[in-house]
């Protein structure tokens, strides 16, 4: 191998490895992940609706039979996160990802949830 290609493959796989490295994103699919987190609180016999803004937003909504109290909110709340989590795969979904979430009774929203990346979550009531 002479010094111009030896020097060739070393700068090719310098910039693999670097790039490989600045640009590993999660092999989450959100999409699925939703998918069966709706399907879970369906089971339940709660209505949700949910999407993807297709960067880092997800959105999550539950259409409740009756209101909850201010901590039944912050419950519920939480309970889709880790239930989105764990279809996910991924513990750090919730570092990476932004979340807004409402619960709806009556065609009204009630309670919003948000939790930025790394963040806690904030519940607020309508």
């Amino acid at each position: 191998m002479t010094k111009n290609s030896s020097k060739f493959v070393f700068v090719i796989l310098f910039l693999s490895f670097f790039l490989s490295g600045c640009n590993q994103h999660p092999k989450i699919n959100i999409g699925e992940a939703l998918t069966k987190s709706e399907e879970e609180f369906k089971k339940e016999g709660i209505e949700c609706v949910s999407a993807f803004d297709g960067e880092k937003i997800i959105k999550f909504r539950l259409l409740l039979k009756e209101p909850p109290t201010n901590e039944e909110a912050t419950n519920q709340f939480k309970k889709i996160l880790d239930i989105i989590a764990t279809h996910s795969n991924n513990n750090d979904i919730w570092d990476i990802y932004n979340a807004d979430f409402d619960l709806s009774y009556e065609d009204n929203v009630i309670y919003e949830g948000k939790k930025d990346a790394g963040n806690d979550l904030i519940v607020k009531a309508h």
